[in-house]
């Protein structure tokens, strides 16, 4: 709607007042009032007028009357019965005999359009959001021109602005990873030529330092004659899901690793029993030889060359293995030792790595397996850092007292009482404040692709936090970083010591079905239980041993069967032997036994399992343990 209008402003009045001498019959329903009202006093403008936009109204019709110029103006009138509209006006001046202005112009309600471009303003602002929120922004490539445009989404999730809101398609790809710029350039041109629609992945690196990967697709469009216009698409931030895959591929990797571990371990650990036994044996049958004779001093090099080879299978099984953490109060020396020395032979023969121990430092209620991770982590972490020319790693162990003290040294977290900190320092390059702050944030790492996760200090944290522990960092350019961590010591606990090597007792004749697919390894403790006072019937062949015992249930006392056998494995021939004789203790022996193999030995009725290569020092006290249980005597302690 239209309406021609006059409008007046008087000169002589202080605040230059206004009237409309004369006003179209479609000005009555713009301003909801009579054209009396409107001609008589300009009130009932001002009053009309959103008070919002009365002042900026009023202001561009003073400056068209001081200039003599055409005037337009967008503005809101609250209509009796409408309620609030849009009108937009337009006029030019002529100047009076007496120095008044009066404008000649149109008054047009413009409330549709206005409500057209809210909603559509609304649209995009959703849409913008909409985008944001998925990681997703639209980009188009002007063939034929070379011209890339991004919307402000886009440029948000590239993280760098654009030199020129409209770059060519080179100047655009320099926000690409160099490594990934040729193939996403060749995606492009694929996509020029008429071949394929475009689809490619990158990595674009950040502000920060960090990466993010990103995949884009688009489609060429052509113009009405049918060339090459410009290909349309979109960019989808997809780093979150490169990472849960990464994740996923690392833990597949890990469960992996375990399996393997897990074999070799078995086969490795059979290997090492039948070392260790027949060295033991020996070791008894030359037990009258001169004190002088070289074989004891050799046999004893035996025996300690299998027991850290069987320790090193163990802490290699140890950190393949998955499952929930199991603390017990131990003390951290012997786990901190024993990290060391795995990594001697990895880390760099020219770092050196200093330790000390303060004496009678209290024990801990911890993972024994985290706090193998923490310290690989940590020294690792170091080796990376150092010169490995003159690199430098101390690691110390000691107890602080935490006070309630607010300027205590100690991180604030901490509670009052005794902890005992671990702090591990290096000489190497230092950090940064803005690394230091970001060390823990998962996936963040210094070093180049492929070559860290990002993960390590972040599970490292985590674990400190779950034993209500506390980490701290001080570290500087050129001067070298230090962690301390803090674990609460634990409190009226004793912690646990080894278990030292014990005669196993004499059995009574007891008759012992032995069953084993190596036959070095039947023969050796075959050997060892009869010298217990057992009376041993071994097979190799689990089949065989099923013939048997089915043969004659009542013969046998107790069997003792292998994990993993080719033909048949424990799990089976328990399962048949209970079949015929349900009260027949059996006893499981393995080198590797994962935690569903120790349910499936609960559900099966298995009373005892005996890890290898500690059969021979374990299996004569296990037997008796049972023994002395059907007796209805008690068990000597384990």
């Amino acid at each position: 709607m239209t309406a021609r209008f006059q409008h007046e402003l008087l000169q002589q009045a202080a605040n230059s007042a206004q009237r409309v001498p004369f006003a179209g019959c479609d000005t009555e329903e713009i301003y909801g009032c009579t054209v009396t009202q409107l001609a008589r006093a300009g009130s009932s403008i001002a009053e009309l007028t959103h008070p919002d936009d009365l002042e900026r109204l009023n202001d561009g019709i003073r400056r068209a009357h001081e200039t003599m110029t055409s005037w337009h103006h967008e503005f809101r009138l609250r209509h009796p019965t409408k309620g609030e509209i849009w009108v937009e006006g337009r006029s030019a001046p002529i100047r009076t005999e007496d120095g008044s202005a009066v404008w000649h112009g149109f008054l047009t309600d413009i409330t549709p359009r206005k409500q057209a471009e809210e909603a559509l303003h609304l649209s995009k602002a959703h849409l913008i959001t909409a985008l944001e929120s998925g990681g997703m922004g639209t980009w188009i490539w002007d063939v034929r021109k070379d011209r890339v445009s991004r919307d402000i989404s886009t440029v948000k999730l590239i993280g760098r602005p654009a030199d020129d809101p409209m770059e060519s398609l080179e100047q655009a790809l320099r926000a690409v990873h160099a490594d990934d710029r040729p193939k996403v350039q060749a995606a492009f041109e694929a996509c020029r030529q008429g071949g394929p629609d475009y689809r490619t992945e990158f990595r674009v690196p950040q502000p920060d330092g960090s990466m993010r990967w990103f995949i884009s697709r688009g489609r060429l469009e052509h113009d009405d004659a049918g060339h090459p216009w410009r290909v349309t698409g979109v960019l989808l931030d997809i780093t979150d899901r490169r990472r849960a895959e990464e994740a996923q591929i690392r833990s597949q990797k890990m469960e992996a690793l375990g399996t393997l571990a897990g074999g070799i371990a078995h086969d490795f650990n059979n290997i090492l029993l039948a070392i260790s036994g027949n060295a033991r044996l020996a070791r008894t049958d030359a037990s009258d030889l001169p004190p002088d004779h070289p074989l004891p001093r050799n046999l004893s090099e035996i025996e300690r060359a299998t027991a850290r080879a069987a320790d090193l299978v163990r802490r290699i099984l140890t950190f393949s293995r998955q499952g929930e953490p199991t603390r017990e109060v131990m003390s951290l020396q012997p786990i901190v030792d024993e990290t060391l020395e795995l990594l001697h032979s990895t880390l760099p023969a020219m770092i050196r790595i200093r330790s000390r121990f303060e004496p009678d430092v209290p024990p801990v209620c911890v993972d024994a397996t985290q706090m193998h991770q923490i310290m690989l982590n940590l020294i690792t972490n170091a080796a990376h850092a150092v010169d490995e020319s003159n690199g430098l790693i101390e690691v110390t162990l000691d107890s602080v007292m935490v006070g309630a003290d607010a300027t205590r040294a100690e991180p604030a977290e901490l509670c009052e009482g005794r902890y005992v900190r671990i702090a591990v320092s290096d000489n190497g390059c230092g950090m940064d404040k803005a690394t230091l702050e970001r060390i823990f944030d998962p996936f963040f790492t210094t070093r180049p692709p492929g070559q860290g996760t990002g993960l390590g200090l972040s599970v490292v944290h985590g674990i400190v936090r779950n034993h209500d522990g506390a980490i701290a960092v001080h570290s500087e350019p050129g001067a070298g970083t230090c962690f301390r961590l803090y674990l609460p010591a634990a409190t009226n606990h004793t912690a646990n010591n080894p278990r030292q090597a014990r005669e196993a007792p004499m059995g009574r004749r007891e008759r012992v079905l032995y069953v084993d697919d190596e036959d070095s390894l039947v023969f050796l403790t075959s050997r060892v239980l009869e010298r217990l006072g057992y009376q041993v019937t071994g097979f190799t062949d689990p089949r065989e041993a099923l013939q048997a015992f089915t043969a004659a249930p009542g013969d046998f006392d107790v069997v003792v069967t292998d994990l993993s056998m080719p033909c048949m494995s424990g799990f089976a021939l328990a399962r048949d032997i209970h079949a015929l004789r349900p009260d027949i203790p059996i006893l499981l022996t393995s080198g590797y036994v994962r935690a569903e193999d120790r349910e499936t030995a609960r559900q099966r009725g298995i009373r005892e399992i005996v890890l290898k290569p500690d059969t021979i020092d374990e299996l004569g006290h296990t037997l008796d343990r049972i023994f002395r249980t059907c007796r209805g005597e008690v068990a000597a302690d384990r």
